[in-house]
């Protein structure tokens, strides 16, 4: 929701009635493909259609994978002469669907001040709007079981609450007879912001606290602008709006309004959304069979190689790849290479791969593993860059010089420690995180020591799946200068980034900050867990749950790392968060199943869970109780 857009508060009744829109591009007959509906995962919206060669650049470079589509209304602001439609046309669409990319249909009909007008009547309003809405759906080629989401701006007068509500029945109504009439099944749901009922109003709000409108209403898109918040993927996790209301893939939560994002070759300025309108779309298991998979190989370059594979597959017409056929995944962007020996410089890696969009791989310190170097030109286009994490001791220039030869380029993310390797890093994913006047803006910093893994390797995964975020390294309850002078830079001054120490030992190192972050960025104590399977599940339902919107968690030994350093960066990937197992134990660790627990009590919406590693990491009486 964009106030440039609509801003029916600023603009008279009167001239909002006069912005009515034409007919929008070709007509239903030219359909060929059927805009995919139900989507759950990353997505964006924009006030003016992005070109085709625009979307395929971000299909091809960015997270996103499902786009909103203005179809039209009086209130909707952003046309022009010569783009009377915003450039959302049945050709625009139809480009779009073919790609593979999933869609949301939008209507900025009659607004607040419209409804409350002298002479207004709401309900007939609601009926004409419906009508126009179900008119363009059909002319933009969308499915007849699509759901319209009708976006309302804010308000806050009693009469124009009343008149709202009246006008979205009359919508909703008028949708469901044009059902009957011609045998489609359209769905009405609603946009806009969210309100405590009792002291405000929203469209939202209102209609939550209206029985009889809740049960018109098939889902609900929540603008919640929040630079820092708990379970930041998550959907039902609304301040003002019961969990319980429209829980079952029927929501969007629009996180971050008008940022600008940098993807392949492409600019946009974008609304930023996560949407639960389906179950785990991307899947190709039956989930309501299959409740785990495991990627795994021989060892641990080859667990790496395998779950790259599996995210970065050559097709998807086989089912046990992560993505099924309706996501038309081209090749990886990019890679993040790590020794495979060591995890001193390799603990940002998840994070960065799942931020640049591509698996991390291992590989031996002084030459290029051939396993590595197969996955490497298979997954990557010629001449895409290859991050080699740490300096010539970690991965030796024969290394680099061998992945040259592969015709890639390389670059090397690396400091003097594994702490200002880790600032670099942090550095490099800072430079493409930007607030909505386009200036540089990490909105979370997360840390943990760098002296052992567990910690750092949950952390990334959450840095990874979580919109401007970072992960810096502590050396154990000590801070380290790189830290300490990032943490200045990005976190020293109240309107700067919140700092989350994961573990124990970070957190005692954030308390030696002193004035360097202020004390209301600091967010101390609140991942401790009494062990590592304990911190990795608070991370877990502080960035992901609960009742948040992972479809899908991931389980590493909570003993080794590499399978958790390539699983964690699959995780990112993937939006859902690492969760440790116990291999000596023959269940999950308390924390890890208590999480799941809660999950699946609270309404959740997990529905898969992916092993990293084989039998020896996680074993297969754990792997069966999933």
């Amino acid at each position: 929701m964009n106030r440039i857009r609509l801003a029916a508060t600023a603009v008279a009744a009167s001239s909002l009635g006069s912005l009515g829109l034409a007919g929008i591009g070709a007509t239903s007959a030219h359909a060929a493909v059927t805009p995919n509906t139900a989507f759950s995962g990353k997505g964006f919206d924009v006030c003016n259609a992005p070109s085709d060669a625009q979307m395929d650049d971000w299909y091809a470079h960015s997270p996103y994978r499902g786009v909103g589509v203005y179809i039209g209304g009086s209130g909707y602001l952003c046309k022009t002469p010569d783009s009377p439609s915003g450039g959302y046309t049945a050709e625009w669409v139809q480009h779009q669907a073919a790609a593979g990319w999933a869609m949301w249909a939008l209507y900025a009909g009659k607004q607040g001040p419209d409804l409350i007008a002298p002479g207004a009547d709401p309900a007939a309003l609601g009926a004409a709007d419906a009508a126009d809405a179900v008119k363009q759906m059909q002319a933009l080629t969308f499915g007849a079981d699509a759901t319209i989401f009708v976006d309302l701006e804010p308000y806050h007068e009693d009469a124009t609450a009343a008149a709202v509500n009246t006008y979205l029945k009359s919508f909703a109504a008028a949708v469901a007879q044009s059902n009957t009439a011609n045998g489609t099944k359209f769905k009405v749901g609603l946009y806009g912001t969210s309100s405590d009922h009792k002291t405000g109003h929203s469209a939202i709000g209102d209609a939550a606290a209206d029985p009889a409108l809740r049960t018109q209403l098939a889902a609900v898109g929540i603008a919640g602008y929040t630079g820092d918040q708990a379970n930041f993927n998550a959907t039902t996790n609304d301040a003002y709006l019961d969990p319980a209301l429209w829980a079952k893939h029927q929501r969007i939560h629009q996180y971050m309004a008008e940022v600008p994002r940098t993807f392949g070759s492409t600019t946009l300025t974008v609304d930023e959304d996560q949407v639960d309108l389906a179950p785990t779309t991307h899947v190709a298991v039956d989930t309501t069979t299959q409740h785990a998979v495991r990627y795994a190989g021989n060892d641990r370059i080859a667990t790496a190689v395998a779950v790259s594979q599996k995210l970065w597959p050559n097709t998807t017409g086989n089912p046990l790849d992560y993505y099924a056929s309706g996501d038309k995944r081209p090749l990886a962007k990019t890679a993040v290479l790590s020794r495979s020996d060591q995890f001193a410089d390799a603990l940002g890696g998840s994070a960065l791969a799942a931020h640049l969009g591509g698996p991390l791989l291992l590989t031996g310190t002084t030459a290029l593993d051939p396993a590595t170097a197969a996955e490497l030109k298979r997954t990557l286009a010629p001449g895409a860059t290859v991050y080699l994490l740490g300096g010539e001791k970690a991965l030796a220039p024969g290394v680099e010089t061998a992945v040259q030869r592969l015709g890639f380029k390389t670059q090397r993310e690396a400091g003097a420690d594994r702490y200002s390797t880790s600032t670099a890093i942090a550095g490099l994913m800072a430079a493409d995180m930007r607030d909505s006047g386009a200036k540089p803006a990490v909105q979370r910093v997360l840390l943990a020591t760098a002296q052992n893994f567990p910690d750092a390797l949950a952390a990334g995964t959450a840095a990874g799946a979580t919109p401007d975020t970072v992960l810096v390294l502590t050396n154990d309850a000590q801070m380290p200068a790189a830290t300490a002078s990032f943490l200045k830079t990005w976190a020293g001054t109240p309107a700067g980034a919140n700092v989350y120490p994961v573990g124990g030992m970070a957190n005692k190192a954030a308390k030696t900050l002193g004035s360097t972050v202020p004390a209301g960025n600091l967010k101390l104590d609140s991942l401790v867990g009494s062990d590592r399977y304990a911190t990795a599940a608070m991370v877990a339902r502080q960035f992901f749950g609960s009742t948040g919107t992972p479809h899908v968690y991931g389980l590493a030994t909570g003993e080794k790392w590499a399978d958790a350093l390539s699983g964690g960066a699959a995780m990112g990937t993937l939006d859902g968060p690492l969760l440790l197992a116990n291999p000596a134990l023959p269940s999950l660790p308390g924390a890890t199943r208590e999480f799941l627990q809660t999950e699946a009590n609270n309404g959740g919406s997990v529905e898969l869970g992916v092993v990293f590693g084989g039998t020896a990491a996680v074993s297969d009486s754990v792997f069966k109780s999933l």
